[in-house]
């Protein structure tokens, strides 16, 4: 009888074990309070402020400071977030066997009004962070030095113009390396809230930075002049001059006094009147490049190479291999490339991908001969075609015009395949 109660009561133990096991099974950490997206490097941030819920088979048991004795947790600083330097920080916090993470980013510079943002831009270099919409005050714009390295960060917010714009100018002057993001820009196409545009106030008293329509009557003001290194990573890049005679550009890619280099890995650079992208590839020795890797570039033409100078020769890039070069424009030029009396000796263009919706026409102006370097591997095209006499170029692609006169029909052939014509090796 004994060995039977004492068999009993050892069933019982194990049916209450088990019964409490399933009531505490931990199922889920979750993040009740997270720290902010952004913090500036050196502010200090206790850690005892943020929790996390522990939840047991879809019910929150409670919520406990991420300091709590009974977590593990790595990533903190004596307790503190971790802002000793620039860069995504995580912080991994275990309870039971369950974890989770929570991540936030620390920034050079937080900036809420433009009086914080000139301070910013005195230094070097740095992420600069916009806490809030920023107006442009100063009639020269933003200009980033010869050796200084910036990361503009938008985070959903606006950098325009407020000055009344009568001559040349630009809202950005890029000398040194300056990359361009948008944390809200999450497909990378120019989708998110985060914008720099060309918006002259006068005679306006205030800006709508969601209407295209707000007046910007002066000439030969864009909203970015490089002439460093500019890479857009995402975001919104606008110009809105309306004048039909206007040479004002989203980016002015300028080689005048350096190599000029424009990088788009995605974003969307957009102009509704003219031209998004324009080369002007003004040199001998500077070159003057442009990459699309991603993104959406649009406008009247979405980029045009040009070679300003009467005589000799200029050096100039296009490289694409990924996003959408779109014309807005009927009839209008994914891309051009146009002399004004320069040899296109010197001029390269390779692409390899990509979708091209407008014309892509080379060897504009005059002179022809020689004409400019051109391979293309692969992308999607409307047509392309050259004012002048070039030898087959076409290896890769798809094209709603037949490209034959372009593809050299003992390497390679064209076939045609759902209304299309695709090139490839033979």
């Amino acid at each position: 009888m004994k060995k039977i109660l004492t068999l009993a009561v050892m069933l019982l133990s194990a049916l209450v074990m088990v019964a409490c096991g399933e009531v505490n099974d931990i199922t889920e950490l979750k993040v009740n309070k997270a720290p902010d997206a952004y913090y500036a490097v050196g502010d200090v941030v206790p850690a005892d402020q943020f929790t996390v819920d522990v939840v047991v088979n879809g019910i929150v048991q409670q919520a406990k400071s991420i300091n709590d004795a009974a977590l593990t947790v790595t990533g903190l600083v004596n307790g503190n977030l971790d802002t000793s330097s620039v860069g995504k920080k995580t912080i991994t916090i275990t309870y039971e066997g369950v974890s989770v993470t929570i991540n936030y980013h620390v920034a050079d510079f937080l900036v809420h009004n433009y009086n914080e943002f000139k301070t910013a831009m005195t230094q070097e270099q740095g992420l600069i962070v916009l806490m809030d919409d920023i107006v442009v005050e100063d009639s020269n714009g933003i200009v980033v030095p010869v050796g200084h390295t910036k990361t503009f960060e938008l985070n959903g917010h606006a950098i325009v113009f407020t000055a009344n714009l009568t001559g040349a100018t630009a809202l950005i002057t890029n000398r040194g390396n300056l990359t361009i993001q948008d944390a809200t820009d999450i497909n990378k196409d120019g989708s998110g809230t985060g914008l720099i545009a060309n918006i002259a106030l006068n005679p306006d008293t205030d800006w709508d930075p969601n209407d295209p329509n707000d007046p910007f009557p002066t000439y030969a003001n864009n909203t970015i002049t490089n002439l460093g290194v500019l890479t857009v990573e995402s975001g919104r890049i606008e110009n809105r001059t309306t004048a039909s005679n206007a040479a004002a550009y989203v980016i002015d890619n300028n080689s005048g006094t350096a190599d000029a280099l424009v990088i788009i890995n995605g974003g969307k650079i957009a102009h509704g009147y003219n031209f998004a992208i324009r080369q002007f590839a003004n040199s001998a020795t500077k070159l003057n490049k442009v990459t699309v890797n991603g993104g959406i570039v649009e406008g009247t033409r979405a980029v045009w190479l040009q070679l300003p100078g009467s005589t000799g020769i200029q050096k100039a890039e296009l490289v694409v291999t990924g996003g959408v070069m779109k014309s807005i424009s009927e009839n209008g030029f994914a891309f051009y490339s146009y002399t004004f009396g320069a040899s296109f000796a010197d001029t390269k263009i390779t692409i390899s991908g990509g979708t091209f919706v407008g014309y892509v026409g080379f060897t504009g102006g005059q002179p022809k001969n020689p004409t400019e370097t051109v391979e293309i591997t692969g992308g999607n095209f409307d047509d392309v075609f050259s004012y002048g006499a070039m030898t087959p170029f076409i290896k890769g692609g798809v094209f709603k015009v037949d490209p034959s006169d372009y593809v050299n029909s003992a390497t390679h052939s064209v076939a045609q395949s759902n209304g299309t014509f695709v090139v490839s090796a033979k």
